[in-house]
């Protein structure tokens, strides 16, 4: 399926490891083996194809539309994704295992690559907002650590944006009586308003100022920004990204701030 898209192949991964299972569970006597085999071996396929899928596209932002599979979809990519490391693949790739891989890919980039796990959202972003995550994410693989660091701030600022000015955001603030208040608001303040609305735990309200005080350090003092200071930002981005962009339905318990 040549325009199938990274969702409907995880989609159908599931679907089909999921009857493979059944199959298993219920073998017999009498059961088709030829159709057993054929499912197990679709399941074989589709794993090779996904995994392919994502390290050309490393950390890719998955929208699923249906939140009730998500957990099932991270569990079944935690096993595709966590089977072969990078040293492996890099090996497993100069032998020809992957055929729908360029050779050209450099260790690093496959080593760097396998850092970054999917991530999967019930809410789909702005376009924007997943440019710039997408960009964060090829920065990373090419060694780029300092342009990974502020495009995660440029994420984490534009999604708070939107999440804060969204209609339920601004019922829970109550203090700002229109979206002129809240469009003067400094960045901290955005955040301050994420954390006091319950849309964001305290952890993470310190993580996002965390990223903000290193991109502005990398931007205003051109301080060197480390690989492992640019990963660590790319796991607290994605931690407030899944914070931010669960159901609307399942809204988030208002917690106290810290002081």
């Amino acid at each position: 399926m040549p325009d199938e898209s990274l969702e409907q192949k995880v989609d159908r991964f599931l679907n089909v490891y999921r009857k493979a299972g059944q199959a298993f569970m219920n073998l017999g006597p009498d059961s088709d083996l030829a159709a057993h085999k054929a499912l197990w071996h679709e399941v074989c396929e589709l794993q090779v194809e996904i995994f392919e899928r994502l390290i050309e596209n490393p950390g890719a932002l998955i929208h699923y539309d249906d939140p009730s599979r998500i957990k099932e979809a991270q569990e079944a990519m935690d096993r595709i994704w966590g089977e072969v490391s990078g040293e492996q693949l890099v090996e497993d790739l100069s032998k020809g295992a992957y055929k729908d891989l360029s050779f050209n890919l450099t260790a690093s980039y496959l080593e760097n690559a396998k850092q970054l796990k999917p991530l999967f959202v019930a809410v789909r972003p702005s376009k924007e907002i997943e440019r710039y995550f997408a960009e964060a994410m090829e920065a990373w693989i090419h060694g780029r650590y300092s342009a990974t660091l502020i495009l995660c701030w440029s994420v984490l600022e534009n999604l708070i944006k939107e999440r804060v000015s969204s209609e339920r955001a601004v019922l829970r603030l109550g203090q700002y009586k229109n979206f002129r208040d809240l469009e003067e608001k400094t960045c901290k303040e955005w955040i301050n308003s994420a954390e006091s609305s319950g849309l964001l735990r305290p952890e993470d309200a310190q993580n996002a100022r965390k990223i903000k005080k290193l991109r502005e350090q990398a931007v205003h003092k051109l301080q060197p920004i480390e690989s492992d200071q640019a990963h660590d930002a790319i796991l607290k981005t994605k931690s407030i990204i899944e914070r931010l962009l669960t159901p609307v339905s399942a809204p988030l318990a208002k917690q106290p701030r810290r002081t």
